[in-house]
């Protein structure tokens, strides 16, 4: 048995001033003579956990090694800007998330399965943090007395966040905005299957998308009130002779909407080298070259 208290904490923030002198925005911002950008936020995680690790046996089978966890916890954040104006709006108060997880695994020497879920409760809707629903499945196994194989895998993700706080709240001499955007809903579904060294590997994905967030041409934020979907297909085969390898890897890609996600609908890259091992196989040294190929898209 494990039981644990992990604590994270992260200070960001950007404080930025220059006189019009020498600014870069002398030229494009003449009613102001100084420029000043400042956004600044705290966040805490609190998270408690439980874990057990142990064999299961079965009368006249192997033994089957289990581990299971569960843990609770909460984000906690607290921003604030150079703007009294949200101050007196309340729109900088504290904000707290709580979520929490479980994961379970079974593993022999002929199979592994293992599952992960996570769930978060939001005070309000207004809350800024990300609530991210996450749950994923993974299934393998292993010929017995031989190393063939294959692992299958089925993994789903429910995301459902607030964006970036910079860009939802911003307060400067020169841009200023509130944005009250609705969370951001992502459905992800992917399934998979490699061989156990995973030399070979055919994958694809499928999202669909609500209230997706993104930056119009002048880099301002917006979101897309409407659903759309986006896919990929992935294949990768890794070729070895002696000591040479040609890894390969091929990737498609379409999205419904390209005025709000931009993507090349194909990817690829491929690596030949030659590997050696060094002083008892204490180094590895690999020379080669690698070419990849994007097709054209607007970025």
């Amino acid at each position: 048995w494990q039981i644990g208290h992990e604590i994270r904490f992260r200070n960001f923030g950007k404080l930025y001033s220059e006189s019009s002198i020498d600014s870069f925005y002398q030229n494009n911002f003449l009613n102001q003579s100084v420029t000043n950008d400042s956004v600044w936020y705290q966040r805490w995680n609190n998270k408690f956990f439980v874990q057990w690790d142990g064999f299961l046996k079965a009368a006249k089978q192997p033994k089957i090694k289990t581990s299971f966890a569960i843990a609770s916890g909460y984000d906690y954040l607290d921003y604030k800007l150079d703007s009294i104006q949200l101050h007196n709006e309340g729109m900088l108060s504290q904000k707290r998330n709580r979520y929490s997880e479980c994961s379970i695994v079974f593993s022999r020497a002929d199979f592994k399965i293992s599952a992960y879920a996570r769930n978060s409760f939001v005070d309000n809707e207004n809350n800024n943090l990300p609530r991210n629903n996450n749950y994923s499945m993974k299934v393998g196994f292993r010929g017995e007395g031989s190393n063939m194989g294959a692992i299958l895998y089925f993994e789903e993700e429910l995301e459902k966040s607030r964006q970036n706080i910079i860009d939802r709240f911003y307060y400067s001499n020169h841009f200023i905005w509130f944005n009250q955007f609705p969370s951001e809903e992502v459905n992800r579904y992917s399934v998979g299957i490699s061989d156990i060294g995973r030399r070979y590997f055919l994958s694809g994905e499928w999202s669909n998308a609500k209230n997706y967030f993104y930056n119009t041409e002048s880099a301002v934020p917006a979101y897309y009130d409407k659903t759309f979907n986006y896919y990929s297909v992935m294949a990768q085969g890794n070729l070895k002779w002696r000591s040479w390898h040609l890894d390969n890897k091929i990737i498609w890609q379409k999205s419904e909407n390209d005025n709000v996600l931009h993507l090349p609908e194909w990817r690829t890259g491929h690596s030949l080298y030659i590997e050696k091992l060094f002083f008892k196989k204490a180094l590895i040294a690999r020379i080669g070259t690698d070419v990849t190929y994007t097709s054209s898209y607007y970025a």
